[in-house]
């Protein structure tokens, strides 16, 4: 079954730009929140979800924020890793994001590969698999994750 978000998860996703239709959060929401939202999705990661984590990600690393991405799972840390790669060679996301994720891409890569593949995306047909394995780049290889990474841009 795919990763159901809580209402709140939804609203912390919107606060950093994805544009879930969700009424603004009575509470104030955190960094930190943010942070358990981005490593609950890469733990059991669902595809809308995911693409949430991009902007969250970009957002936390434009903030000096990555730090806070307490993962204790390897498969989570193996699709963080992936996604953070991909984001900072990705064509505008902003320079300092980049520079952040490169930095965060780094400190991930001794998790990286090993283990079975991942996705992005908690279900995926065996054939779809393995088309994007035979159609693999370097960086997919590297982490053992395939799929997409999406960035809309927006204001961080």
């Amino acid at each position: 079954m795919a990763l159901q978000l809580t209402e709140r998860e939804l609203q912390v996703f919107s606060l950093a730009g994805y544009p879930y239709p969700v009424e603004r959060p009575e509470e104030p929401v955190t960094l930190e929140e943010l942070a358990r939202v981005v490593v609950r999705v890469m733990e059991d990661p669902g595809a809308r979800a995911v693409e949430a984590s991009v902007m969250a990600l970009v957002m936390m690393a434009q903030h000096d924020a990555l730090e806070m991405l307490e993962c204790e799972d390897v498969e989570a840390r193996r699709r963080l890793g992936y996604v953070a790669q991909r984001l900072s060679a990705m064509e505008g996301v902003p320079a300092r994001a980049q520079k952040r994720l490169r930095e965060l891409t780094k400190r991930l890569t001794n998790f990286a590969a090993g283990g079975r593949a991942l996705f992005l995306t908690h279900v995926v047909s065996r054939g779809r698999a393995e088309r994007l394995e035979r159609s693999a780049d370097d960086v997919s290889r590297l982490w053992g994750v395939y799929g997409e990474v999406t960035w809309r841009g927006g204001d961080t």
